[in-house]
Formats: structure tokens, sequence, C-alpha cells
């Protein structure tokens, strides 16, 4: 099997080693998404949906050539290859690998996951946990408000909630998809596309090549930043929540800034990524 010359996240043009645009914004979305609490196996599950070519047209990705690419120091600068991932970020994640490395024990339910999470549906203001007869309870900072919920209870709606979510699809950014396809790159490869689709002797090598150009193009244009980045986290922590089955709590909260409750109810939640899911009609 063929293998790349040069690290993913580079190319050789003209003799020399440099930079290639698209797959270097891809690896500083893998070193943001391994910092956010994705697994090796989430991102390359994500990079094998979106059809992300590593090599020679091929975009099978998998947990040890994520790791891989986490662990390279050529990111840094060094070994004459030009700097992607800054100091900190690359030592972030060596903390990460080797904190995961120490601990394999499961994630457990701290309290500090819901600390500033939690609002009351009524008052629309945060809840706040205090012990009482050694029961945790979170009630709302309104004094006047009669909302007090058990910490038992925001486990069982907690739990209620992943099901809910793991058959949630989001919402598209319709706007940013109709830019995307107006630009000027889309039109002039969708183009060509249709010239050799209607050719008598078509060409499939080019056919697929333009194929995985046009959707290497489409992601670097429609990548608006941090929210296309919390989407994409999005989609792999319910897909592994999806794949396990079991719940988890840790990954379950990842993912939601605000989870609005009532007494035994939660009403809505709303995501890192912008979206706002009413669970009560």
């Amino acid at each position: 099997m063929k293998r790349r010359s040069v690290p993913f996240g580079y190319q050789v043009k003209l003799g020399k080693v440099v930079i290639e645009p698209c797959e270097a914004q891809i690896v500083k979305q893998i070193y943001a998404l391994y910092l956010n609490g994705l697994s090796y196996q989430a991102i390359a599950d994500q990079l094998t949906q979106r059809q992300i070519v590593f090599f020679a047209e091929r975009y099978d990705w998998n947990k040890n050539r994520v790791k891989r690419l986490l662990e390279n120091t050529s990111y840094l600068g060094e070994k004459g290859y030009d700097e992607i991932i800054d100091q900190d970020t690359f030592e972030n994640v060596a903390k990460r690998i080797t904190s995961k490395s120490v601990n394999k024990r499961k994630t457990p339910q701290e309290i500090g996951l819901l600390k500033n999470k939690m609002y009351c549906a009524n008052c629309k203001l945060l809840l706040t946990r205090y012990i009482s007869h050694g029961r945790d309870t979170w009630k709302c900072q309104n004094n006047g408000c009669i909302i007090k919920i058990r910490k038992h209870t925001v486990d069982v709606l907690l739990e209620q909630l992943q099901q809910v979510l793991i058959t949630y699809v989001p919402s598209i950014n319709e706007q940013k998809e109709d830019e995307v396809l107006q630009s000027e790159s889309i039109k002039t490869l969708d183009e060509n596309i249709k010239t050799l689709l209607m050719e008598d002797d078509i060409n499939e090598k080019a056919i697929t090549h333009l194929i995985y150009k046009r959707a290497s193009t489409a992601f670097c244009l429609s990548d608006d930043g941090e929210n296309e980045l919390n989407l994409i986290k999005f989609n792999a922590v319910i897909q592994d929540i999806r794949n396990d089955e079991a719940f988890d709590f840790s990954r379950l909260v990842s993912i939601l800034k605000k989870i609005y409750f009532i007494e035994n109810e939660i009403t809505c939640v709303e995501t890192y990524y912008g979206e706002k899911i009413n669970l009560k009609d």
C-alpha cells in the first residue's frame, strides 16, 4: 500500500514541503475535537463520514491514525515543517493522552459538570446546589420560586433526555449552504464534473477525483469557525452515545450549554452550537 511522503496537512510543491491549507484546517479541528473530549474513534468516524481524504482518495480513517496525528511533533514546526499547531495546544493534547493512558476508569458523574448549566424554566435563573439532610438538591436563585430538584431526579431526567437527543436531527444552516453553492470555485468544479459526465468515454477516475476535490473545497468554504466545530462535536458525541447505548452522563452534559428544569421535567435545552431544542409542547 502506498504511503504519504509527508504528514497529513502538508504537500510537496515545486520540490518544497509546504502547508496544504484544507488539510491543515482539518488537523486543527482534530486537535480541537480531541481537547473537547472526543475519543480517537469518534474523531475517526467523523472524518470517514465526511469523506475527508487522507491519501490517494482514501478516507478510511481509524483511531490509530488519529492518535499518530495527535502525537506528531512535525505540526509544531519541527523537522523542517512549517507550524500548524501551537505549542500550548500540542502540550494540552499530550496531557490528555497521558491522563487517559494512566487512568482508564469510567468517567464519574461529577456534580461540577452541571454547574452553570441548570436553569429554572420559569424564572430563567441559574439553579444552585445545596445539601439538606445529606441530600443534593438544586433550587432556583429566586427566593420566591418553589422550584427544587433532587439530584436523583436530575439523573433520571438527563437519562430520558439522552433518549430524545439520539434521535434528534440538527438543523442545517441553509444560508451558509447557499453561499457555498454559489461560490465560483464550486460552480467551476460542478461544470467540470458535468462536462466529464457528458463525454462518450467516461473517465471514472477523473470524475472521482473532482468529486473528492469538490467535497474538500465545500468543507473549507462552509467552515465558519466555532459554530461549525461545535456542530461536528455534537454529532460525534451523539454518535458515540448511540454506539455505546448505555447512559453516559458526562458526554451528554458536555454538549449542553443550558438545561431548563421545572419540578420534574426538562422543558428545553440549548447546545453549544446554538441549537435550542424544546422538549415540552
